[in-house]
């Protein structure tokens, strides 16, 4: 569920008896943003000092507005770096923020074990971190950054295991998040088979709670999602050489979420389970979430 960072390749052509100089070069430096890595703050939820990454966009030391937040969450097997490292969302956000393709941003990227992003017995599981997120993590941003406090200010994606989470999160706590994404998520109803369920006894159980997966699915909170006035739009990416589990619950999801008369878009893109897809997604998400802030807020 969680993959190493592809090889990206440099071809170059050589022509004999000729010497070309190529110099590619922008009349003007894009700026950069911040990303710093290994912020930490204290969670009760967890009980523990927590890890998170965040990027802070260009110009943000030398203006005194408020922004944004993405709320980034990692695959299986990750940690809080995955989105700085592997995924290149610092690169990805400058150069939207450059062409103003998006509005300046900030990223926030948070160390989630394996936990799927629900609570779960700290003793035999991860531990709390659907509270933690909820009640410290977002807590700790708004007072340490300069955010936009509201719901109207923060969104939330992930990849894999991460896109459960942010459907799960987003679902349940509509009143927290102005829109979400999954980026080859865990995001189908049906359970996992038996092959695959060590990815998950960390988080629903060991044996297996079939239940507490049925509970907590995504699935589960679409009718209470269609009774809130709140909206929550959803862009749901797959791309189409990944495993069929994966791929059929993004379709399935989608199907729900439309035949619920749910504001949601689907994109099903080149390739497998891999950063070749998510770095590709990335943009795509960050222009959905500018699109449906601007559209609410111009």
């Amino acid at each position: 569920m969680h993959t190493s960072n592809p090889f990206r390749r440099v071809v170059s052509n050589l022509v004999p008896g000729l010497t070309v100089l190529f110099v590619l070069a922008s009349p003007v430096a894009a700026q950069r943003g911040r990303m710093m890595e290994g912020q930490t703050l204290h969670s009760e939820a967890l009980g523990s000092e927590w890890e998170y990454s965040v990027y802070l966009p260009p110009g943000y030391d030398a203006e005194a507005r408020s922004y944004l937040t993405v709320y980034l969450l990692h695959g299986y097997g990750g940690n809080h770096t995955d989105w700085v490292r592997l995924g290149d969302a610092a690169t990805t956000a400058d150069s939207l923020i450059g062409v103003g393709a998006i509005p300046p941003v900030i990223l926030i990227m948070p160390d989630g074990r394996n936990s799927f992003y629900v609570d779960s017995d700290p003793e035999g599981g991860a531990g709390a971190y659907e509270t933690a997120i909820i009640q410290d993590l977002i807590s700790h941003v708004d007072d340490r950054y300069r955010t936009i406090p509201t719901r109207r200010g923060k969104v939330i994606a992930g990849l894999s295991m991460g896109g459960y989470g942010a459907m799960h999160l987003a679902f349940k706590y509509p009143e927290r998040f102005l829109a979400a994404a999954s980026l080859s998520g865990v995001v189908g109803s049906t359970p996992p088979d038996e092959e695959d369920l060590g990815y998950f006894r960390t988080s629903f159980g060991d044996p297996f709670d079939f239940e507490a997966w049925r509970a907590e699915n995504p699935h589960s909170w679409i009718p209470s999602l269609k009774e809130n006035r709140l909206r929550v739009p959803v862009f749901l990416t797959i791309g189409d050489d990944d495993g069929a589990w994966l791929y059929e619950g993004t379709v399935e999801l989608y199907t729900a979420l439309k035949e619920s008369e749910l504001p949601a878009e689907l994109r099903i893109t080149n390739g497998a389970h891999s950063w070749e897809v998510w770095d590709r997604s990335l943009r795509q998400t960050l222009l959905f979430f500018s699109r449906v802030f601007r559209a609410r807020y111009r």
